[in-house]
């Protein structure tokens, strides 16, 4: 972790400078010195332009272990976040705009967007750890304040709550994360409208592999579906089960249910 280290040795050459014709004096001189104190902490504190600088403040929590991961298959390294003193400090080379997962002790977790050249801070207090603030940059404001209006929405309504988001930073890797979580991974995905969503963010300039990969596989799978299992079971259970296209699945009377979906294997 860098640390800001202030030359003040440049300072006392100013203060130690003898009068001359052209020479500064009084107020002028104090304003000078502010300004050029600013200007040297700046750039001593910045963070390189390939680097991600991450730092956290919690109340309540003098000491502990965060963990930092992708969700990228590519990229499956954890990273270790020591907290003391409720505080930690992390900085890596980061050369892409990606997202990663901060878990908690309790195994509640915040979504983070890194991007070269930026600095994040992570407050949250120990008995409120969902509530935790990601700042730092427009996604991750965003992301956050999407989080907290969410906390206690109900699955129903979370589909319009992701289609709303995605149209405010289609490029971002936050929308992606979301559209994932709250439309694919979860007990009842809906396939149909995260193709919807997801052709409307590469029209509107998301092209990374990630997102193009994603609607590749929901343009194919549906198809397969449709074909592989959904007509031929219409056909066999026509009379015996009805079929909600929504939810694919097929309820029968007595209040069984066949429900389609991916198996993980």
């Amino acid at each position: 972790v860098q640390t800001c280290a202030l030359p003040i040795y440049l300072l006392g050459d100013l203060f130690n400078c003898r009068e001359g014709p052209h020479s500064l004096k009084g107020e002028k001189m104090k304003k000078l010195i502010l300004i050029l104190a600013a200007a040297l902490a700046l750039a001593a504190c910045g963070v390189p332009s390939d680097h991600f600088r991450l730092e956290g403040n919690f109340k309540g929590l003098d000491q502990g272990e965060f963990y930092l991961y992708s969700l990228d298959q590519g990229h499956q390294h954890i990273d270790t976040l020591r907290l003391n003193g409720g505080k930690l400090e992390y900085e890596v080379v980061q050369t892409d705009t990606t997202l990663l997962m901060m878990l908690f002790p309790n195994f509640s977790e915040v979504p983070i967007v890194v991007a070269p050249g930026t600095k994040v801070v992570v407050e949250g207090e120990a008995t409120h750890l969902k509530q935790t603030r990601v700042k730092g940059g427009v996604d991750n404001d965003l992301l956050t304040r999407f989080r907290l209006d969410h906390l206690n929405t109900p699955p129903k309504e979370m589909t319009a709550a992701v289609g709303n988001f995605v149209g405010e930073p289609p490029t971002s890797p936050a929308s992606l994360y979301l559209l994932k979580k709250h439309l694919l991974l979860c007990p009842t995905p809906q396939v149909e409208e995260a193709l919807r969503i997801i052709e409307q963010m590469v029209e509107r300039g998301s092209q990374s592999i990630e997102t193009l990969q994603l609607r590749n596989l929901l343009r194919r799978t549906l198809p397969e579906l449709r074909e592989n299992h959904i007509l031929p079971l219409q056909r066999e259970l026509y009379g015996f089960a009805d079929y909600n296209a929504t939810e694919r699945v097929f309820n029968f009377p007595n209040r069984a249910r066949i429900k389609l979906g991916k198996l993980n294997t």
